[in-house]
């Protein structure tokens, strides 16, 4: 995985061609003001977020609703724990409420926890991995998610979290 940094990411975020209104940036803060004060969350929650979710993506909305309950417990958990340990658990359950997606698990989580779980996909893995194809073998890889979050997280802990969303914002 390719070092990052912040300056890189703004300059690179910065030459991004977005058209003004986007659907993203129209979007974004009313998916993450939905659960912004949600303490517990619900099965109809979880399927609106879901739907959010696809909204984002060229795809055929696909829910397995027999696993949103482990979900949600699974959710509770991540919130009340300190230590923030069970993420691989949490990401495989929301991959599995998302059909199988690892790219629609990462939006569903963030979401819930923008602060938390970046969102990922084929032009994230391409930017952070640009010595492999972006192959739905190497995107759907949880290690390759998990790599590419610790960085972001890393970046974000030496207080640079309202730069990215700065860049978006404006």
């Amino acid at each position: 995985m390719k070092l990052l940094n912040i300056e890189d990411l703004v300059k690179d975020t910065e030459a991004l061609p977005f058209k003004r209104p986007d659907k993203y940036l129209y979007t974004y803060e009313r998916y993450t003001k939905y659960y912004r004060n949600k303490d517990q969350l619900t099965q109809d929650d979880v399927i609106t977020g879901i739907a959010f979710v696809y909204s984002w993506m060229p795809r055929i909305l696909s829910i397995d609703t027999e696993k949103i309950p482990e979900f949600i417990r699974l959710v509770d958990v991540y919130k009340t724990s300190a230590e923030k340990s069970n993420v691989e658990k949490v990401l495989n359950s929301a991959k599995e409420c998302c059909g199988g997606s690892l790219v629609g698990a990462s939006k569903l989580l963030h979401f819930i926890f923008p602060d938390s779980f970046p969102i990922y996909d084929s032009h994230v893995y391409r930017y952070c991995f640009p010595e492999n194809k972006a192959y739905h073998h190497h995107v759907s890889k949880l290690k390759n998610y998990i790599q590419y979050r610790d960085a972001v997280l890393s970046i974000a802990d030496t207080n640079y979290k309202n730069v990215l969303a700065d860049c978006y914002s404006s």
